[in-house]
């Protein structure tokens, strides 16, 4: 399935072996889960134990993100620290599994829901397993930093603001122009990562909440109510923040 890309290329009597323990599985999520482990295994090579990591930990970030995301979008959520380059490598290395992996800018899309199924449950995927929970508070910390960063008073440069949104033309390619996509990503989905949070203490969160209430919630709910950082569906969120203050979700 990897092909060519493939860290080690596999030799004629390899894919013929393979080959024949693939026809003598039953068919269904066995047969699946044994094609997937294979496929990996070829990928890593054996004892590459830091690129079965690096692929651990980048399945997890594209398994907890809330709507599909690129590869781009998911590299500026994630701490600068990370193996940016890495990422992008091996990425590359599955694109018979996923798309947008060899375009930096198309959302990262499972081709069949039962690699993703794979994927999420240890006990099938056991040594590539993609924990999506452990990445909610690298996602949250991602978001508010985003959102701290990127927020600010009449975000989408609009001439005034007594005319209604209905009313302006281009509102759609304004959004487009000073709205990136980590960040309308982020001001849409920092309060769901953030209430997966398990850990109150967790490193840099109180610190990144405060900073966005003291400073950045007035242009959020600016976006908000405008359905310019967030769609016009969103307004939920409003009643989840209070329900941040009431500590009804997290704290």
């Amino acid at each position: 399935i990897i092909g060519s890309h493939s860290r080690i290329p596999l030799s004629d009597q390899k894919m013929l072996d393979n080959y024949e323990k693939y026809v003598s599985l039953t068919t269904g999520d066995r047969a699946l889960d044994y094609l997937y482990i294979q496929v990996l295994n070829d990928l890593f090579g054996p004892g590459d134990d830091d690129a079965r990591e690096m692929f651990c930990s980048m399945l997890s970030c594209v398994l907890a993100t809330m709507e599909p995301l690129s590869i781009n979008s998911i590299l500026r959520l994630l701490p600068m620290s990370d193996s940016h380059k890495g990422y992008v490598t091996m990425f590359y290395c599955l694109g018979a599994l996923m798309t947008g992996t060899r375009n930096q800018d198309e959302p990262i899309r499972f081709l069949h829901s039962s690699f993703r199924d794979f994927l999420a449950d240890e006990s099938r995927s056991r040594q590539v397993y993609a924990n999506a929970q452990v990445k909610q508070v690298v996602f949250a910390l991602g978001c508010l930093r985003i959102v701290n960063e990127g927020l600010c008073f009449n975000i989408c440069r609009l001439e005034t603001s007594y005319t209604l949104n209905k009313d302006i033309i281009d509102l759609e390619l304004k959004i487009r122009k000073h709205i990136s996509t980590p960040l309308s990503y982020s001001a849409r989905f920092w309060v769901t990562h953030l209430s997966t949070v398990t850990s109150q203490r967790s490193e840099g969160i109180i610190e990144c909440l405060a900073s966005f209430l003291h400073e950045k919630f007035l242009f959020w709910l600016e976006g908000l109510t405008g359905g310019c950082v967030c769609g016009k569906d969103d307004s939920f969120l409003v009643t989840v923040l209070f329900q941040l203050w009431l500590g009804k979700v997290w704290m």
